[in-house]
Formats: structure tokens, sequence, C-alpha cells
């Protein structure tokens, strides 16, 4: 039986909205999701390091100094200070503690103690930093 020309034109309208709804010809495209932009690491300097041992019934060594953010945008903030005490090249130890500071403007220093309890023996020491953006 024929579709008179009020209905095809009806169906034709109802095809081309549910085209529309699922996205028509455009549904077919594949949009990625956008991506996080990502910015390079805050530059922080640990601008000095000293050790002294604390003698006595429970001997330790810290390992204290002093890190600055030498950023000129970022402010870095959940700072840390990891270091490892080596011994002929091999490392013996290894300690990670946070600056006393959480955040630190761009040119704004903190200091920090890193405490070996029972600190082996050792020539060498080194630290490095980590932080996230704030």
């Amino acid at each position: 039986m024929p579709i008179p020309p009020a209905l095809r034109f009806s169906r034709r309208k109802a095809l081309a909205a549910a085209a529309a709804i699922a996205g028509g010809p455009l549904g077919l495209i594949l949009v990625a999701p956008p991506v996080a932009a990502t910015s390079a690491p805050v530059v922080l300097t640990i601008v000095s390091a000293s050790t002294w041992n604390e003698l006595g019934l429970n001997p330790a060594l810290h390992l204290v100094g002093e890190v600055r953010n030498d950023d000129g945008v970022q402010t870095a903030q959940d700072i840390t200070v990891d270091c490892q005490l080596t011994l002929g090249g091999v490392q013996k130890a290894e300690e990670t503690a946070s600056t006393d500071a959480e955040v630190l403007k761009p040119g704004e220093a903190s200091p920090f103690d890193v405490l070996f309890l029972s600190p082996p023996a050792y020539d060498h020491y080194t630290c490095s930093t980590k932080s996230s953006e704030a």
C-alpha cells in the first residue's frame, strides 16, 4: 500500500530529528577527550646542606639544609627532600622528609631536616627534591 505524501514528509522529519538527536553524520566522528595541560616541574634548588650527629642512647644523623623555589611563576607545595647515604659509590641508606613550609611561592625558601636513625657508615650524601604545583 503506497504511503500518502503527507505521511512521507512526517517520516522524513522524524528520521531527520532522530539523526540529529543521535548526532547525525557527525555522530560517527570520534572526539578525543580534552587533555590536561602539563607544565614543567617546579624548579627547586637545595641552597645548602650539612650534617650533624645526635649522640647518646639513640644515635642519629641529621641531614639539614634549605630548599628554595627558583621557579619564576609556579608555586610549589607538598615539597619533600630525598637523601641517600653512600659508601664507595654504594647506597647504604635513604630517607625522605618534608620541608618545614608546606607551600613555597617563587623566591621563598624553607629548611629541612632528614633524619637517619642508627645511620650506617658513609662517605658521601646526595639529596633531591620533589613537589607538586599549587
